[in-house]
């Protein structure tokens, strides 16, 4: 009788979930939060606490700026 309720007890055994509801449940475990980060990011531009990257630089000339060729010791 102990071994019979032993194997009722483990809820490893027990395959009654319907697989179409673990999918949503894995999908809705995946997207929330990045549905919750991606409206925050929202909301902080929104309000203007977080802005977009600058603009970058025209370089149409060739000419060398003055840190360049001075990266780790090199003249």
């Amino acid at each position: 009788m102990a071994r019979r309720l032993a194997w009722r007890a483990n809820p490893m055994q027990d395959s009654t979930a319907n697989p179409v509801i673990v999918a949503l449940l894995f999908l809705a475990r995946c997207l929330v939060p990045v549905g919750i980060l991606l409206g925050f990011s929202y909301l902080l531009r929104r309000l203007g606490l977080v802005q977009g990257p600058p603009p970058p630089a025209d370089k149409t000339d060739n000419s060398r700026s003055s840190s360049e060729g001075r990266q780790h010791g090199r003249p």
